[in-house]
C-alpha cells in the first residue's frame, strides 16, 4: 500500500518539476560558472574587467542557485504533504521515504516516469519494433535512459569521478594506443590483436549502456553477470563477440562533451579540444584504468582522426596506429557495409539509434561521411563504388597533411603488410607498443573479385595516394 501513494507521490513530484524552470536554473549556475571560470584564466583579460565581472558572475550565480533550491522544494511539496495527511493515521511515511531502499526505487521510478512522459511516441515504437530486435524492450529503455541524453550523461560522469577520485591514478604519462583510420581498415582486428596481450585497459560491452560511468554500473552488475557465446557482430564480417569483447564505445564522451563541434546533421568535421576537455578526457581514461586495474589504456574509436592533435597533446607518451588498407579493397568493403546497415536499420529501427548514440555515422541510414576542408574529390551517389572511393581518397589525403605535422607518435600501418605471413609489421607494432609479440593472433586477408566498376581517375589518384602511404609506413617501421 505505502508503495503505491510513494508511486502516485512521485509523479505527482514529477509533474510538477516538468512545469517550473528548475532545469533552466541550474544550467544558468553552470553556464555562469563556466564563464566566470574561463575569465579567470584568461590571461587576454585585464584584471580590470576581471574585478567588474565577476563579483556579478557571482551575484547571478548565487541568485539561481537559491532558485534552483526553492524550484526543488516546490516539486518535493507532495512528499509534504503527503506525510503530513499521513502522520495522523500513524503512517510514518517520512521514516520509510528516507530509507536507502527507497531512495533508490524513488529516484529510478521518476527518471523512468520522466523518460516515459517525453519519448512516450518513441517508447511505443521501441516496442513496437521488439520482435526484429535483438534488444529486448526493458534493454532499449535501459539504453535510453543511460545515453539519449547529454545532461543525464554528464551527470552519470560527475558521479563517478566524484565517487572515485581518491582511487583515480593520473592517466596522462601513461602508454597508451590509440588506434584509428577509415571505417573496415582493419582498426577492429588490430586492436584485437593488442588487447590480447592483456596489458591494457579498454571499454567492452560489459560497460554498456553506462560508458561514462563504468566503475558505478561494474558495482551495480557485479552480481548479476553472465557469459554467452561468442556471436558473429552486426557487420556479419565474420568477428566473433561477446560481452568482454573491446569496442569503440569512448566517442560517447566526445559526442556528449563537444558534439557540436564536430557533429552536423549531414557530415562530421574536424575539431580542436581545449585544456579543459583534455582534462576531463584525462580523468575519464582514468577511470577506464581503474575499472580494469591497468596503467595503460587501448583506444580504437575512427572518430579519433576528427581531432589527432589533441590527442597527441593529451598523452605525450601515447602512440597513435592508423590501419590502411587497397583502396579499391577497401571501397569495396564500405559499400557493402553500407547496404549491409541500411538493411539492418529499415528492418530494426532502434540499431540505427543505438549507432547514432555511439557516434557511429559510417554506415547505413543514417551516414554521416567525414569531411574535410581539402575535400577535392566528391560523388553524390552512395550506392556507387566511386563515393567510398572518393571518401578513401579525402580522408587519407588529410591523414597524409597531419602525420607530417605531427611529432613523429602517429603511425600508419599497412593491413596488407600486418597480414603477410613473415609477420614482420606485426613485430614491429609489438615492439612499438611495448607488449609481447603474440604468434597465435590471425591476420587474416580477405581479398574480394571487384566486378563493380570504378572511375579510371579515381582509382589513378587513389593508387598514389595508397604507395605513399605504405612508403611512410615501411619508413617508419624500419624496413623497406
Amino acid at each position: 500500500m505505502i508503495w503505491i501513494l510513494v508511486g502516485v507521490t512521485t509523479i505527482l513530484s514529477c509533474e510538477l518539476f516538468c512545469r517550473i524552470p528548475i532545469i533552466n536554473s541550474v544550467l544558468e549556475v553552470k553556464f555562469t560558472a563556466s564563464k566566470a571560470a574561463r575569465v579567470l584564466k584568461s590571461e587576454s583579460i585585464s584584471d580590470h574587467w576581471k574585478e567588474w565581472i565577476l563579483p556579478r558572475y557571482a551575484f547571478r550565480i548565487s541568485r539561481y542557485s537559491i532558485l534552483s533550491f526553492l524550484y526543488l522544494v516546490i516539486a518535493l511539496c507532495p512528499f509534504l504533504l503527503v506525510g503530513l495527511l499521513l502522520s495522523f493515521i500513524d503512517l510514518h511515511f517520512f521514516n520509510f521515504i528516507f530509507e536507502l531502499l527507497s531512495i533508490v526505487g524513488i529516484t529510478i521510478f521518476a527518471w523512468a516516469y520522466l523518460v516515459m512522459r517525453k519519448n512516450w511516441g518513441y517508447l511505443i515504437a521501441l516496442k513496437k519494433y521488439n520482435l526484429t530486435s535483438k534488444y529486448n524492450f526493458t534493454s532499449k529503455l535501459l539504453h535510453h535512459l543511460a545515453l539519449n541524453s547529454n545532461i543525464r550523461c554528464e551527470i552519470l560522469f560527475d558521479i563517478e569521478k566524484f565517487k572515485f577520485s581518491k582511487m583515480m591514478k593520473s592517466s596522462t604519462e601513461g602508454h597508451h594506443v590509440f588506434v584509428c583510420g577509415l571505417a573496415r581498415s582493419g582498426t577492429t582486428v588490430l586492436m584485437r590483436a593488442l588487447y590480447q596481450s592483456g596489458k591494457f585497459s579498454s571499454l567492452t560491452y560489459r560497460d554498456m549502456p553506462f560508458v561514462l560511468a563504468p566503475n558505478i554500473w561494474s558495482k551495480i552488475t557485479s552480481k548479476y553477470r553472465k557469459s554467452i557465446q561468442k556471436v558473429i557482430r552486426a557487420h556479419d564480417d565474420g568477428i566473433l563477440v561477446d560481452f568482454d569483447s573491446p569496442e569503440a564505445l569512448e566517442e560517447v564522451f566526445w559526442r556528449v562533451f563537444a558534439g557540436k563541434d564536430y557533429i552536423h546533421s549531414n557530415h562530421l568535421t574536424p575539431h580542436e579540444i581545449d585544456d579543459d576537455l583534455i582534462a576531463a578526457f584525462h580523468d575519464y581514461i582514468a577511470l577506464i584504468n581503474l575499472r580494469y586495474s591497468r596503467n595503460r589504456y587501448l583506444s580504437k574509436n575512427n572518430n579519433n582522426i576528427l581531432r589527432l592533435s589533441g590527442i597527441t597533446d593529451a598523452f605525450p607518451n601515447a602512440i597513435v596506429l592508423i590501419p590502411f588498407r587497397e583502396p579499391l579493397q577497401h571501397a569495396f568493403s564500405l559499400l557493402k557495409q553500407h547496404q549491409n546497415f541500411v538493411i539492418q536499420h529499415c528492418e530494426d529501427k532502434f540499431s540505427e539509434k543505438y549507432m547514432s548514440w555511439l557516434v557511429h555515422h559510417e554506415f547505413g541510414l543514417d551516414h554521416r561521411p567525414f569531411q574535410f576542408v581539402d575535400d577535392i574529390y566528391q560523388h553524390k551517389d552512395i550506392n556507387t563504388i566511386d563515393y567510398w572511393l572518393c571518401l578513401w581518397i579525402n580522408t587519407y589525403s588529410y591523414l597524409l597533411e597531419r602525420i607530417k605535422k605531427s611529432r613523429g607518435r602517429i603511425f600508419l600501418v599497412g593491413y596488407e603488410d600486418i597480414c603477410h605471413k613473415d609477420r614482420v609489421m606485426w613485430q614491429k607494432l609489438a615492439d612499438l607498443a611495448e607488449i609481447p609479440i603474440d604468434n597465435d593472433f590471425d591476420f587474416i586477408l580477405k581479398k574480394v573479385i571487384t566486378l563493380t566498376p570504378a572511375n579510371d581517375n579515381l582509382k589513378k589518384k587513389a593508387s598514389g595516394i595508397y604507395f605513399e602511404l605504405l612508403t611512410d609506413s615501411r619508413k617508419r617501421m624500419g624496413f623497406a
